[in-house]
């Protein structure tokens, strides 16, 4: 009977160790699966990080350009009204010449139209 009893505890121990064994061996698996998903994960993150790098430094890029076509577009709008400026003055000056210039043949032209009468007066005095 004892040697029942110690059969019987050595079939137990046996049991109870090959069910150990088989728990490490899934814990060994599991261990390997969530190992490789870290190593996906860090992968992932050192991929985000460089991302956020490449976005940080494309974004000062995008930055500088659009302050360079800021400063681009306010010399050029003060250009432009500059330009506008001096065509409206321009304009003015043409226009005003230009009604120099039509008082000026008016003008002529009246004393062109006097001089007629004056011709056609001292013509008709010898006429006569």
């Amino acid at each position: 009977m004892e040697t029942f009893l110690v059969e019987q505890k050595v079939q137990l121990q046996t049991v109870a160790k090959d069910n150990q064994l088989s728990q490490l061996s899934e814990v060994e698996k599991r261990f390997a699966a969530i190992s490789r998903q870290c190593g996906l994960v860090k992968q992932a993150h050192e991929k985000l990080e460089q991302n956020v790098d490449e976005a940080a430094r494309l974004n000062k890029k995008l930055m500088t350009a659009n302050k360079d076509q800021e400063n681009i577009i306010h010399d050029l709008k003060q250009e432009l009204e500059k330009v506008t400026a001096n065509l409206i003055r321009s304009k003015v000056t043409s226009q005003c010449k230009l009604g120099e210039e039509n008082i000026q043949v008016t003008e002529q032209q009246q004393q062109l139209q006097e001089l007629k009468q004056k011709l056609l007066m001292v013509s008709y005095k010898f006429k006569i």
